[in-house]
């Protein structure tokens, strides 16, 4: 029995680093997205292309093996399953995910090309009870393995870059997926402190012509970028829409690591991330109970830095790569003796 991991592009570069050297995975390199934010076209294209390559590399994998399968590719494997051109012993769907309400009702086909050999980890012990319910998959099947940053532990090129930026009171929030921005907005256009925003052209609920003047917004900035306004914000922020699949967990993460308090809405399992008043804040409202809380850092920032040193030791206790490769590597080896 052997083990193999496919790869879309770049995607889940460190963990396949690791499946492949430290548990010896063979790799099914596949051609993947050049985009890092995609629309739906851009998607579809990408899995066709990626779907061409998987089958004429097909052949590499026998009856015998388990597959490891990033997100939703595991819907395209499962189908060539179905249709007798993949044959596996197990799959594993890594960081299978739902992030919008909307894609629910798409989703629930997979009963049809589900079956008892194919397994979902999943990054909350929320989204277990979820897509189970939602989805119709047995709960036996789903797995909880934290999220964690992969790229911790590792040298990092240009990660402590030092980018200018002019002041450095304010408050920060980012990134794309599930995001709430609107009601972040509508919180700070009560507040006099100053808010950062940094997301992609896709967060469709941003009009900058509108914007109260404390409120600025960037697009596609540099990942070096991204973190250097983390490090000199006063606190950090993830709004979020719906209770669905985990989301924004990479960008918590970068939070943790660089020592930030964190306000985070209390949805898609962030109770396994975020110990609310102790690391962090959850919050139900973020429109009506956002400003309460600025004003207490504003009132003790000591606050921020006694939050942001628990954030940090809870990153390196349980969310970094040294805390979460054990952890997979237990896993994927007890799951694949149990016949």
């Amino acid at each position: 029995m052997g083990l193999v991991v496919v790869q879309q592009g770049q995607t889940y570069d460190n963990e396949v680093e690791f499946l492949v050297n430290d548990l010896g995975a063979s790799k099914i390199q596949l051609p993947g997205s050049k985009l890092r934010f995609g629309g739906k076209i851009s998607l579809i294209l990408g899995s066709l292309s990626d779907s061409l390559t998987l089958l004429r590399n097909s052949t590499k994998i026998n009856s015998k093996d388990d597959i490891v399968v990033f997100s939703h590719f595991s819907a395209i494997v499962k189908m060539f399953s179905r249709l007798g051109l993949i044959k596996y012993s197990k799959l594993y769907c890594y960081g299978f995910f739902i992030h919008s309400l909307k894609w629910f009702h798409l989703f629930r086909l997979l009963k049809y090309i589900d079956t008892e050999r194919d397994h979902y980890i999943v990054y909350t012990h929320r989204e277990i009870s979820l897509y189970a319910s939602k989805l119709g998959i047995d709960a036996r099947r789903i797995h909880y393995v934290p999220y964690g940053d992969w790229t911790s532990d590792r040298p990092q090129v240009n990660l402590e870059i030092q980018v200018n930026i002019h002041g450095g009171d304010y408050y920060f929030a980012g990134g794309y997926s599930n995001r709430d921005y609107a009601s972040l907005i509508s919180a700070f256009s009560r507040l006099s402190q100053s808010l950062i925003i940094i997301c992609p052209k896709l967060n469709k609920d941003i009009s900058e012509g509108s914007l109260p003047k404390n409120i600025r917004v960037l697009r596609e900035v540099p990942d070096e970028e991204f973190n250097a306004y983390i490090r000199q914000a006063k606190a950090c922020i993830i709004s979020l829409k719906y209770d669905t699949g985990a989301a924004g967990l990479s960008t918590l993460m970068r939070y943790m690591r660089n020592g930030k308090l964190s306000i985070v809405t209390d949805l898609c399992g962030a109770r396994d991330y975020v110990e609310d008043c102790v690391s962090g804040y959850l919050v139900h409202d973020m429109s009506r109970e956002l400003p309460e809380l600025i004003t207490q850092i504003e009132t003790n920032p000591e606050l921020a830095i006694e939050f942001g040193k628990a954030a940090r030791e809870r990153y390196v206790a349980r969310y970094s790569r040294a805390a979460v490769s054990p952890f997979l590597k237990q896993f994927l080896l007890g799951s694949r003796s149990i016949e």
